[in-house]
């Protein structure tokens, strides 16, 4: 940790060490714990230095003369006195500076080329191997695992590269070796009695106690500027000021983060949510930027908290759906995720698959006012047929168009305004089950159809069991290929979505020929259709892939011959 004074407290070998280094003409002067080392730069006896500042008051030779060693070569004045400066080696002198002029320490003077190059000594570089020290024991490793810990949270600075490893290797310490009491350490803390009964207690009392450190540091300087919580701190501490500079030397420090990240791991890992509830909902109410992935955790922690195990809440739902619960009740709960419904799709009592493809509609389409949603179980798949009104929002879409505001909208995505519109969802095993029924089960259902046929319409094919690699199946591809032309001809259909279990999507659009179109791909149906991507048919887009599905960036240019100088 760096001090005012330009001291540096170093921890090494579970120790702390005051240490302060100057560099000086000779080198580098390295005072610890009140003791002096002196590393001296490499010494050259080729380079003629001086070892004092003065003035270089004249050259006792010329450039180019040869010197015998031991021969003085230049005079400089120092304190009024005049010093000789002499050679130790024989050779010829190049000169390097000017008469009459001020030379501080370590300049040089001069050169010399030695008639003898075996005079000169090298040092040899160090290659015996160092000594091997036996481990340390379990206590010496959890008390420094600890101290380690406390410091980074105290504002000690650990090199760049290594620390979040370190601090990832000290908090794996401390969960599986705190058998070991801490009162026996000798630590820098307090540890109370009750705390430090078993395993358990000791780590969430750890865990607690540098949670609890970092919000004291950080609470202060949350919401207000941090001259005005310095002044308020000294205010506070105005008889103990020391404790102001050390809570601002943690304050500056970022590792503090990595830390209470790595300990909030620990606790989902070891499922201690309930021992560390209130510092947690201490965290979650900071509100600077620079504590947004830590917040994040502990309000994720604190949802989870609410919610009961997965397992519960799998066999909650099942329950509700097979007591045909009005799934409008359980939209509006918004407690179970697309995860639970799409296991419950694969469930043995056909009551609890069709209502959970029912419950996934509406989940997907919960802003659109659903008509007419009907469940059909055949033998190779499942089936779910709906209808809507178009939104209003349409209107101001047009508006757009008409004038010129922004890119002409696409065809094929934007039906008329005022008809409905038609939704199927085909939910198949495996993609060979969609290939070896793709005709059967669902062309032969859409051309049978006269909605399907002379209204606008989507298609969605979720394959449960097949997870995409970020690339389209080829034999899926292959397949809309040969279909093409009968869903452009026969049918009202605007789109066609292969949708699969690591929701990747791939979407097939009616205005690109029903070819697939990358803009679109990992962007679920629904999404695709409130974004108002086809405004941007004017563009050529490319699609830069993000972690999160739930925002998306692209890169556009104007096509050519919209205007002079495309955008």
């Amino acid at each position: 940790r760096i001090l005012n004074d330009r001291g540096v407290i170093v921890y090494l070998g579970a120790e702390s060490h005051l240490t302060t280094a100057e560099n000086d003409p000779n080198g580098l002067r390295v005072v610890v714990n009140g003791k002096t080392a002196q590393f001296t730069n490499d010494d050259d006896p080729c380079s003629l230095r001086t070892t004092v500042p003065g003035k270089l008051v004249r050259y006792l030779v010329h450039d180019g003369d040869f010197i015998e060693s031991g021969h003085a070569y230049a005079e400089i004045e120092v304190m009024k006195m005049i010093l000789q400066l002499k050679t130790t080696l024989s050779g010829t002198v190049t000169l390097k500076a000017l008469a009459g002029t001020a030379v501080p320490a370590g300049k040089v003077l001069a050169s010399i080329e030695p008639v003898d190059g075996s005079q000169i000594v090298h040092p040899d570089l160090f290659e015996h191997p160092w000594a091997m020290t036996e481990p340390p024991t379990v206590a010496p490793n959890l008390k420094g695992a600890i101290k380690m810990l406390y410091n980074v949270s105290q504002g000690y600075h650990y090199p760049p590269d290594t620390v979040e490893g370190e601090i990832k290797a000290a908090v794996n310490e401390i969960s599986i070796s705190c058998y070991t009491p801490l009162s026996a350490l000798g630590l820098d803390f307090e540890v109370p009695a009750a705390e430090d009964v078993d395993n358990k207690s000791r780590l969430v009392f750890l865990i607690k106690y540098f949670l609890e450190q970092y919000w004291a540091v950080e609470a202060p300087f949350d919401t207000q500027h941090e001259d005005v919580a310095l002044l308020a701190l000294c205010k506070t501490h105005a008889t103990d000021l020391p404790v102001v500079k050390d809570i601002m030397s943690s304050h500056y420090s970022n590792d503090k983060v990595l830390l209470a990240l790595a300990l909030v791991a620990i606790v989902e890992e070891k499922k201690l949510m309930p021992q560390v509830k209130g510092i947690m909902e201490k965290i979650a109410q900071l509100q600077n930027f620079r504590h947004n992935r830590l917040v994040l955790s502990a309000k994720r922690m604190l949802r989870a908290m609410r919610l009961p195990e997965p397992e519960v809440m799998i066999q909650e739902l099942r329950d509700q759906l097979a007591r045909d619960t009005d799934m409008k009740e359980l939209l509006f709960e918004g407690k179970y995720t697309t995860r639970f419904i799409k296991l419950l799709l694969q469930d043995e009592d056909p009551k609890v698959r069709q209502g959970a493809l029912d419950l996934l509609v509406r989940r997907n389409y919960t802003t659109f006012e659903l008509k007419n949603i009907d469940i059909v179980q055949k033998d190779v798949c499942m089936l779910a047929r709906w209808s809507h009104t178009l939104s209003p929002t349409m209107a101001a879409s047009e508006h757009h168009v008409a004038m010129e505001t922004f890119a002409d909208m696409g065809k094929g995505d934007e039906p008329i305004k005022g008809k409905l519109e038609w939704g199927l969802m085909f939910v198949f095993d495996t993609v060979d089950s969609v290939l070896d029924n793709f005709e059967r089960e669902i062309m032969q259902y859409i051309l049978q159809d006269s909605d399907l046929c002379t209204n606008p319409s989507v298609v969605e094919i979720m394959v449960q069991d097949a997870e995409s690699s970020g690339t389209m199946v080829p034999r899926l591809e292959e397949l809309m290929a040969t279909k093409a032309q009968v869903f452009l001809t026969q049918t009202g259909c605007s789109r066609v979505t292969f949708r699969f279990a690591n929701r990747s999507f791939f979407t097939f659009r009616r205005a690109c020929q029903f070819k697939e179109d990358v803009v679109f791909r990992d962007v679920a149906p629904t999404l695709a259709w409130f974004m108002e991507l086809s405004r941007l048919s004017n563009y050529t887009l490319e699609a830069y892939p993000l972690k999160g599905r739930g925002a998306r960036v692209y890169y556009g240019r104007e096509k050519a011959g919209l205007r002079d100088k495309p955008l």
